[in-house]
């Protein structure tokens, strides 16, 4: 979860977090059934249940990030 926490760090500060401009993120589908858990608030134990489809749009608001960053 560090990492993860650490990624979103990096995220969040590289970009104007007040701004309604999208972004663009690019990353391994462990990392995405991992926040898709904690915006579902679905146990971490079970992010594993979570199907992500390889190459596939998912969207998370920068408000969801930064409030999935600090739950961790």
């Amino acid at each position: 979860m560090e990492r993860l926490f650490n990624a979103l760090n990096y995220i969040l500060g590289q970009h104007d977090t007040s701004s309604d401009k999208n972004l663009f993120i690019i990353s391994h589908g462990a990392v995405i059934m991992t926040l898709l858990a904690m915006k579902r608030n679905i146990p971490f134990e079970e992010s594993h249940t979570i199907e992500v489809d390889n190459a596939s749009p998912i969207e998370f608001s920068i408000e969801e990030l930064k409030d999935i960053r600090t739950r961790l």
